[in-house]
């Protein structure tokens, strides 16, 4: 068995795993403050006003509930499909590159992300954008050689763009790798057609069609951006690069308590390391293949646009979730780096090093997925860890009342309160946001001083320092 048959039963076996963990977590996790605010969206709540209206996963959200209901894998259905997209995007695109051993190091990398992989897992727009992100870029990078058919290169323009607008509508943040890939489809079309590489015919006006097309999801992506801005919506975010690429650093940790020196190591990696792979790939421009030429100037495209619009419109750099999309371009834009810096060495010490590459990369990768992969909260609402164990347990207290009784509970817990409320049809008023009153039957709080006369303990969470009180 030859090494490329390898990697891909390597990567499908990878998938396969990966998918089950992502079911069974989809499956047994409680419902988070987000998610569930996107589930009023369904019932009547407008969210046209708020950033957390992610459209397209709110429709298919909507669908997933007509047909199968309301559970929580049922929500969660659209972005736990969407990571056989990812997935088939990494393989397609990984597939193609020359040097198998990088390509199954790197690949490896995207798949084996608990940061990553919380998104697939979750109700939100995030997972279905990174599934349809890499669909659109395995069109754009696929045809690494010179077009010499006006028709291949439509169809991967279209493709492309298609894709690229799908993953706009799950999330905004995707803005900035649409308005790029059309400027780059664009430059090479008029580069190509001027040096006559493409064999002109009528196909040429289908380019301007899919461009007009194009402008469709951009319009309507600029003015929900604009409608947002003006709510206050788009309070998310950093004005420091530096920040950005430590909230990545971060989320690549995920939860494992790694000390600050690793943590700065990463930060400090991407924050020096893609500039200097792009400035030294400038230099190699001339003499590298066309697909490592559109990486880095897509790379490069985006974080001047990102600059631009900090100067211009004041507007944030991305941080935690805002960056998942970075995720793939920075691996790409370093698989070409380390390919074509390994290419000058000959050929027997440049495979030696990507198999040392291989192992002294996927051994840690595996280690840390191991050490932080649970299945009992996502990274970014772990305070919701036990909101559905809470939700049980009031169901169960309020089973057989002929009245409905009142909770009071932090802020934080309403949304997924509500929504276990509502689908569970409990006997129980809708938590609000309001504070604490002492009239409540039950009480889900962050750990406080308490009259033990008046209440009992139900239960309590060291881990999120929460605890459920019911009224004496």
């Amino acid at each position: 068995m030859n090494s490329k048959k390898l990697h891909t039963i390597f990567l499908l076996l990878l998938f396969i795993g990966l998918f089950i963990y992502i079911i069974i977590r989809a499956k047994t996790l409680s419902f988070t403050h987000d998610e569930s605010f996107s589930f009023t969206f369904l019932n009547g709540n407008n969210g046209n006003n708020t950033a957390n209206n992610h459209l397209l996963n709110t429709y298919l959200m909507g669908v997933c509930s007509n047909w199968f209901g309301n559970s929580e894998l049922s929500l969660r259905l659209p972005n736990i499909l969407s990571f056989i997209l990812y997935f088939s995007g990494i393989f397609l695109i990984f597939k193609r590159l020359n040097n198998g051993w990088i390509s199954i190091t790197l690949a490896s990398i995207l798949l084996i992300n608990p940061y990553v992989l919380d998104f697939f897992s979750l109700a939100r727009g995030y997972g279905l954008s990174l599934g349809f992100l890499m669909i659109s870029l395995y069109f754009f990078v696929r045809n690494n050689q010179k077009y010499k058919h006006i028709e291949v290169f439509n169809k991967d323009f279209l493709f492309s763009i298609v894709f690229a607008s799908l993953a706009l509508f799950s999330n905004l943040s995707s803005i900035n790798y649409f308005i790029t890939i059309l400027i780059l489809f664009s430059f090479q079309f008029y580069f190509y057609n001027s040096f006559e590489k493409i064999r002109p015919n009528k196909a040429n006006y289908y380019f301007y069609i899919i461009i007009l097309i194009s402008f469709i999801p951009l319009y309507f992506s600029v003015q929900r951006l604009l409608l947002l801005n003006s709510s206050g919506q788009l309070y998310f975010g950093t004005y420091s690069l530096r920040t950005t690429f430590n909230t990545i650093s971060a989320s690549v940790l995920y939860t494992g308590g790694y000390s600050e020196y690793v943590f700065k190591s990463i930060s400090n990696v991407l924050l020096f390391g893609i500039p200097l792979s792009i400035i030294i790939s400038l230099f190699w421009i001339k003499r590298i293949e066309v697909r490592y030429k559109k990486i880095v100037f897509l790379f490069l495209i985006i974080i001047v646009g990102l600059f631009l619009e900090s100067l211009l419109f004041h507007a944030k750099f991305p941080i935690g979730r805002s960056t998942l999309i970075y995720f793939p371009l920075i691996i790409l834009l370093f698989y070409f780096f380390v390919e074509k810096s390994l290419n000058k060495l000959p050929k027997s010490i440049g495979l030696y090093l990507s198999i040392a590459l291989f192992f002294s990369l996927i051994i840690p990768i595996f280690i840390h997925f191991k050490n932080v992969n649970n299945f009992s909260h996502f990274a970014d609402w772990k305070y919701d860890s036990h909101t559905k164990e809470v939700a049980l347990i009031l169901e169960k207290e309020t089973k057989n009342q002929e009245y409905k009784s009142k909770i009071s509970n932090n802020w934080l817990f309403e949304p997924a309160l509500n929504y276990y409320i509502s689908t569970k049809k409990m006997n129980l008023e809708k938590a609000t946001r309001d504070s604490i009153s002492p009239e409540s039957t039950y009480i889900y709080e962050n750990y406080f001083d308490y009259d033990s006369s008046k209440y009992k303990v139900l239960i309590k969470f060291d881990d999120t320092k929460t605890i459920l009180l019911k009224k004496r």
